[in-house]
């Protein structure tokens, strides 16, 4: 019987991106911007529909030299390809404690201790800070329909900067519509779908 480790390869996303588990070489990601995660814990490691999206997504609208929100951050995958692609400061913040260590250790395999602020908490919390990082041009929220409605219901919006981008994944192409309506409600025009299989990934702009 093959390990688990045999279910994990080397995963290319749009045109730069790679996402290599972490006892992969490196090397292997050739002249592609690596992602490197451990698929221990089960917080996200780039093999789901909606995260393949969040990422290729990312890469499309960029965010080179742009503050960066990750909002139920995980493993801390799309927070580390946030920084790949040139983002300045990010936060990932995520409710579950437990994720923390994670993302920090997927962090680190990525030589970016430092790089990235993971901190227990949600949209709410970000929204009380008193730095540069309580709204951002860019903001992602790879989590699930229900939960984005009742955030976007509770200041999500509030997160991104005016002209700037919310990401949102996790949503069934049949819960589409409920995410989309919540968004509206709060400012936020649709300017994008992304699909995969019954996944779907929203990109709003903020008047």
């Amino acid at each position: 019987m093959d390990s688990w480790k045999d279910r994990y390869q080397p995963l290319e996303l749009g045109k730069n991106l790679i996402v290599l588990p972490a006892w992969v070489n490196p090397g292997a990601a050739g002249q592609k911007l690596p992602i490197i995660i451990s698929p221990d814990m089960a917080f996200g490691t780039g093999t789901h529909p909606s995260t393949q999206l969040c990422l290729i997504t990312l890469e499309k609208y960029g965010c080179r030299g742009q503050n960066v929100l990750d909002i139920g951050c995980g493993s801390g995958i799309l927070s580390i390809a946030a920084v790949r692609l040139g983002a300045d400061r990010v936060l990932g913040v995520d409710f579950d404690p437990i994720a923390i260590p994670s993302c920090e250790r997927n962090a680190a395999f990525n030589g970016m201790e430092g790089r990235i602020l993971f901190e227990v908490g949600t949209h709410t919390d970000v929204l009380s800070r008193s730095d540069d990082l309580k709204q951002a041009p860019v903001v992602l929220a790879n989590i699930l329909a229900h939960i984005l409605v009742k955030m976007l219901e509770t200041g999500l919006a509030d997160t991104v900067s005016s002209k700037g981008i919310l990401i949102l994944g996790g949503i069934l192409d049949t819960q589409a519509e409920s995410v989309t309506q919540a968004a509206a409600q709060n400012n936020l025009s649709l300017i994008d779908t992304l699909t995969d299989q019954d996944w779907v990934v929203l990109v709003f702009k903020k008047a």
